[in-house]
Order: structure tokens, then sequence, then C-alpha cells
């Protein structure tokens, strides 16, 4: 089968061929032909590459999201601009409580406490029905049986917004202004790229495998802004922008392969870029009240919060 003009193979392949009907008086000849054929690749657009050069891609992939590569978290932010997204609710509502009410206690296992738990939950915001699913289900509620509150905990040590010492749970003091209201931009922008760069996401959907998905997430940013611009099926993104050479091989029998790419990109990316703000979702019908189908697309907070720049060529 004849490899795609973008495939690195296929250039191989190519150079061979020309190398074959070309005379070269030294190697130093060699050597230009071949560096200029390189740099033709290496600043040639590829279908495979969301239209990205595979230096564009480099590039991209080795940023910081902050002060290097393309894509930069925008710091600056109003809070007209952010609004109230669900996550960056729950942060503020799980800090200003910390330095309102004082430390939280932490358990033996280094969790929240059976008591704050309780403070948290009607201050915080839940899919609807997950909340009254949890009280059902348990007849008393600890962190491990409010995942998002575990998540949003985590999240928020990692971000050094919270810290642990003592046997509690205290508002950091050097990161303590980030819980005021002008600096909702700010405090967005640092627990996306917590949540993103420095979160493993495979802890936040619980399962193993397909790392590679946050390692070239970047990437899939990218990809977003285009291909989520109007309503969108979640199987529809997993295929176009989720890099093919970073999927683990699919070993399940209990769905398909393109159903299962779908849940997992949905759980590891797009349910926490609808918490974000940066997609909204729709619910689809079900076939029993256990699924959840959804579309999503883009929101306005999404090309405010992720800026693209690339340079020329």
């Amino acid at each position: 089968m004849r490899k795609p003009p973008s495939d690195p193979r296929a250039i191989i392949d190519e150079l061979r061929d020309e190398l074959s009907r070309q005379s070269f008086e030294n190697e130093a000849d060699v050597q230009r032909f071949l560096d200029a054929r390189m740099q033709s690749y290496n600043t040639r657009p590829q279908p495979e590459l969301g239209g990205l050069s595979p230096m564009q891609m480099s590039e991209l992939l080795a940023g910081d999201w902050h002060t290097i590569g393309p894509l930069r978290v925008n710091e600056t932010l109003s809070p007209d601009d952010v609004g109230d997204p669900d996550l960056l609710h729950n942060a503020v509502a799980f800090l200003t409580t910390l330095r309102d009410e004082g430390p939280a206690k932490a358990t033996a296992g280094a969790n929240l406490s059976r008591e704050f738990v309780g403070r948290m939950l009607p201050r915080m915001r839940f899919r609807p029905g997950y909340l009254e699913d949890v009280r059902r289900m348990n007849k008393v509620i600890d962190e491990a049986d409010v995942w998002p509150l575990g998540i949003l905990r985590h999240l928020l040590e990692l971000a050094r917004l919270v810290n642990r010492r003592k046997g509690f749970f205290h508002l950091s003091v050097t990161n303590r202004a980030f819980v005021q209201e002008e600096r909702r931009g700010a405090l967005l922008a640092l627990l996306f790229r917590t949540f993103f760069q420095q979160m493993d996401l495979r802890f936040v959907e619980g399962w193993a495998g397909d790392e590679g998905l946050q390692q070239t997430i970047a990437f899939t940013f990218w990809k977003l802004r285009t291909e989520a611009d109007t309503w969108t099926l979640p199987t529809y993104l997993a295929e176009v922008a989720w890099l093919d050479s970073t999927k683990d091989p699919v070993t399940v029998s209990y769905t398909t392969e393109a159903d299962f790419r779908a849940s997992r990109f949905r759980r590891r990316l797009l349910d926490p870029l609808v918490s974000f703000g940066l997609l909204e979702s729709r619910d689809l019908p079900a076939a029993n009240r256990w699924e959840h189908p959804i579309e999503v697309r883009k929101t306005p907070l999404y090309d405010r919060l992720l800026q693209f720049t690339f340079d020329r060529g």
C-alpha cells in the first residue's frame, strides 16, 4: 500500500529515490541536499498533524503554556471574561471556606474529614442528580464517596493553594491572594495548567492506559478550537483530536473501539473542559438512566483562555 506523502517512511523512500538519480561531487553536496530536503519536510503542513508542520508540532508539544511554545494560557482575563464555571466556583468555595472558617481537619489517610465534606456539599456544584445518588447510596459520606471533591482537593494541593501540615488542610499563605475576586482569571489559568499538566488524567478517569493522550494534549486543544466549533459528538472528537500514534490498543470486548475511545476521551478531557467552562454540553436521548450521552461545543472562553501563536514558517 502506498504511504501517505507526510509519512516519514515515505520521505525516506523519496530521498533514496532522489539520491539514486543525482550525482554529487563530494559528501558536502550530499549533506546540503539532505539538509534542504529535511528542512522542506519539517516546515511542510501535514494533514495528520492537524495542518501543522512537524516543526510546529514539536514546538507545541515542548511548550510550557506559560513562557515557552505557541500555546499560552491567558492569565489576564477579567472576572467578567471568566464568568463562573463550575470548577472555578467549587475551587473558590473550598478556598474561601478555609479562609473564613479556618483549616480543615485531615483524616489518618490524608483525606478531608467527614465533617468538612458535609460542609462543602451544599456549597459545590455537581451535575444534575449526582449528589442525590451519593446520598441515596451512602449512609455517611466521606471524601472517597464524592469523587469531584476528592479531585478538587488534590488539584488545589498540586497548585499549592492548599497545603497539609500537622493534621490539617490550610489555605496557602503565599498564594491566598488567588481567592480575591479580581484574581479570578489568574486562578482559572493556574488551575487549568495544573489540571492538564501536573495531575495525571488517568487518576481523573480511574483507568490506566493511553497516557499518550495527556502527553500530546496541547495538540488536542489545537484541534478542538475548530472541530468543536459547533455541536459535536465525543466519538468524532476522539477520532480527529487524539493523535492515532498515542492510542493504546483496545483490548476490551464489551464495547466497540470507537465507543471505548469516546468514553475515555470524554472522561479525561471533555468533561473536565465542560467544568472549566471551555466547552458546553447538552444531553442526548438515553437508552437507560445510567447512560449520559452528550454532544459538546466550544464556548467563547475557550479562545479567550487558550491562545495559539506559531512562528511564521
